[in-house]
């Protein structure tokens, strides 16, 4: 009777073994693009799994190399490196946008008998020069466009330095004209002195206004953009605060 018991205890253990057995290696073989083990039971020298082997294996982060050899750095980072390639490149052209018209100004004062000889006899050079500077203006404004973020409302201390800035503006072209504005003194033309506010107050008031209406920017404009434009001013300050009367241009006969 015990023989009998025995044998059927160990069938059901024999039997619930092979259950187990059967719905570990069900569980594993779902699992094995997972974690790489040989399943255990196998006559071939395999080790029983641990638990690092259980775990999920890390992703690779390390960029992918094609048969070449290089760095295949497009495969992992493809949007972060061509938006910051772009952002790089807009920042580039924005500086020089910025920069642009200072080399033309430069010029202008250096060498004003050329720019005269240029526009001719009927023509207006201080005019001229205006078509070509609101051109150039426009570019400038354009370029600090593409680096800004615009918000609404400014913060307040946009108001006095744009509108200080704005009425400087304003008040020097009143006063000189177009001729006193566009360097007219150095293409030769007799330009009265001018000795009413902001003359006489503050040296150098247009370009003056020129940069608190930019600071008055800077919660929309990133500084460096500020400042390339800002010390292209003070570049011409410098250069404008050294006239020679004998450089000055000759009418064109």
């Amino acid at each position: 009777m015990s023989n009998g018991l025995g044998s059927k205890q160990k069938k059901k253990c024999i039997l619930l073994r092979k259950s187990i057995k059967w719905g570990r290696e069900t569980v594993l073989s779902t699992q094995k693009d997972q974690a790489h083990f040989i399943l255990p039971g196998r006559t071939n020298g395999a080790q029983s799994p641990t638990k690092s082997s259980l775990r999920s294996p890390r992703r690779n982060t390390k960029p992918h190399k094609n048969p070449s050899g290089d760095c295949d750095f497009d495969t992992k980072f493809p949007r972060k490196s061509v938006g910051k390639q772009a952002r790089e490149k807009m920042g580039v052209l924005a500086a020089v946008g910025v920069l642009l018209p200072f080399p033309y100004y430069y010029w202008l004062w250096t060498n004003p008998q050329a720019w005269v000889n240029l526009c001719g006899k009927y023509k207006n050079p201080s005019k001229v020069m205006s078509y070509v500077s609101h051109f150039l203006k426009l570019l400038q404004f354009i370029s600090l466009f593409s680096v800004s973020t615009l918000s609404w409302p400014p913060p307040l201390y946009f108001w006095p330095l744009f509108g200080f800035g704005q009425f400087l503006n304003f008040r020097v072209y009143q006063l000189l004209g177009e001729s006193g504005t566009y360097y007219g003194v150095r293409f030769g033309k007799n330009i009265p002195w001018v000795t009413e506010f902001p003359f006489g107050v503050i040296q150098d008031p247009q370009y003056v206004g020129s940069i608190l209406s930019l600071f008055a920017c800077l919660s929309w404009t990133p500084f460096q953009y500020i400042l390339l434009w800002t010390l292209g001013y003070v570049f011409m300050i410098y250069v404008e605060s050294k006239e020679d009367p004998a450089t000055r241009a000759k009418p064109v006969s």
